[in-house]
């Protein structure tokens, strides 16, 4: 429609956009329009677009003016009717419908609706028809509104409900579209609760409490006081308290483990507090007891064996009062029994020659800073590379003997970055002679250190103690 002014339009204008013959019923035509005014109302209020809802808006704007226009010419009309002996009443001229028709759909599709607006924006309240079809019929009407109600969309399914009305439909039609909108809507909300109601079952059974708690509010929005709601709610309960139980009780039994029995105590209260009906509650105080208990009589234990363990300290390896200090530590592997332990077991051990070992080599190849190699009687045919930390203790000077022939080596050879060795008891001795330039002494300390007692050197073919390289 082109913009219209009704302070310039004429009745004769009017009857000309509205598709009304010169000498056609006003009140026939202006009820029409009234109709196709309210379908126009409906389709601007429902536009799925801002252009349509605009395009709508400004033809059901213009439509009025036209409508109006026409009314007061109706208005005159009935004044002048007031006398009816003065009113002259003409038979109205015939009127083709196929003109009646034509102006219609050409002023509806070219004038109201601008040029298929209508089909551009698919409103799917009702169509337009072409000839006597132009106005919306009550079985369109109806055939939209089970449409709108097979699709769940009960607020369109309402609107319809006022068409119906200025459609003229029956009472008993409304009052069961009515009806049908609130079944529908019932059964939407029925299935909708009996899904939630399932996932917050699903929910609390997976161990998903909070997820089942929110699905349980979403019920109880839909329909305040649902009669399920309360006993899941009860078993989210339970799994709470179950929940909280286990940690309880897991948290005691760390407690035990670590023979903290502060904590494990603390921890019984709780439990008492959070389920005070629990049936694990007189077996856990009885097992807290018993163990608390039976440490008590283990450290006791353990501290008369530490106290024998340092009366026969004397500062050296002794593997009777090694086994002592660990049946100490197992009943108390307290830190203060744990370091003494690490103490002790650094104590050099006495590794014997040759009822350990066959050879003083072999025992050297074993031994640990603070050990010591114990050498029986007897002449031993070994040069000895000595290691750190080690001593060498002979049963006697002169009948516990090492030699090595002369022109294999010192008999005993100190390396560099090597100290703390010990030789005490013991005779020295090459065998055989050397003439070279280049001979080797008994003992060759090459850069490290050693500490000598009570030895006797002999036969040296060079020296019999050759220090070398800041040894």
């Amino acid at each position: 429609m082109s913009e219209i002014s009704s302070r310039e339009l004429s009745v004769e204008a009017a009857r000309q956009k509205l598709g009304l013959a010169k000498d056609e019923c006003l009140e026939d035509g202006l009820s029409k329009w009234r109709k196709v005014e309210i379908r126009l109302y409906w389709m601007a209020k429902s536009a799925t677009s801002s252009a349509a809802k605009a395009s709508f808006e400004r033809d059901l704007a213009e439509l009025r003016i036209l409508i109006n226009a026409v009314e007061a010419e109706v208005a005159k009309k009935e004044v002048s009717q007031v006398d009816p002996v003065q009113r002259q009443i003409s038979p109205p001229a015939k009127i083709s419908k196929k003109r009646k028709g034509g102006a219609m759909i050409f002023s509806l599709m070219f004038g109201l609706l601008g040029g298929g607006g209508y089909y551009a924006y698919k409103v799917d309240f009702f169509e337009l028809r072409n000839h006597e079809r132009d106005q919306v019929t009550l079985k369109s009407l109806q055939e939209n509104f089970g449409v709108s109600i097979e699709k769940r969309r009960w607020n369109e399914a309402q609107n319809f409900i006022k068409l119906f009305k200025e459609a003229g439909a029956a009472e008993v039609v409304i009052q069961e579209s009515l009806l049908e909108i609130e079944k529908g809507r019932n059964e939407e909300k029925g299935q909708q609760i009996a899904f939630l109601i399932s996932n917050a079952q699903s929910a609390q059974e997976a161990g998903q409490l909070a997820e089942a708690e929110i699905f349980c509010q979403e019920v109880e929005k839909l329909q305040p006081g649902h009669p399920i709601v309360p006993s899941i709610r009860e078993s989210i309960r339970k799994s709470k308290l179950e929940v909280r139980r286990k940690l309880i009780v897991d948290e005691i039994g760390k407690a035990m483990e670590l023979e903290d029995w502060g904590v494990a105590k603390s921890q019984l209260v709780m439990l008492r507090k959070v389920d005070p009906a629990s049936n694990r509650i007189p077996s856990i105080e009885l097992s807290l007891k018993t163990a608390e208990e039976k440490a008590i009589k283990r450290k006791r234990k353990a501290a008369g064996l530490v106290e024998k363990v340092r009366s026969l300290d004397e500062g050296t390896y002794s593997p009777e009062v090694m086994a002592l200090l660990e049946e100490a530590v197992r009943l108390d592997p307290s830190k203060k029994n744990r370091a003494l332990y690490k103490q002790m077991a650094s104590y050099g051990k006495m590794v014997k020659v040759p009822e350990d070992h066959e050879t003083i080599s072999a025992a050297l190849k074993v031994a640990k800073k603070n050990d010591r190699v114990f050498v029986s009687k007897g002449i031993y045919h070994e040069s000895l590379i000595m290691p750190h930390g080690v001593q060498i203790i002979g049963e006697s000077r002169l009948d516990t003997i090492i030699e090595c022939p002369a022109d294999i080596g010192a008999v005993i050879t100190v390396p560099a970055d090597v100290g703390e060795v010990r030789v005490v008891s013991l005779t020295l001795r090459h065998s055989g002679l050397v003439n070279d330039d280049e001979r080797s002494p008994v003992v060759a300390v090459n850069g490290g250190s050693i500490e000598g007692e009570d030895l006797l050197i002999l036969r040296a073919s060079g020296h019999g103690i050759a220090v070398l390289n800041g040894g």
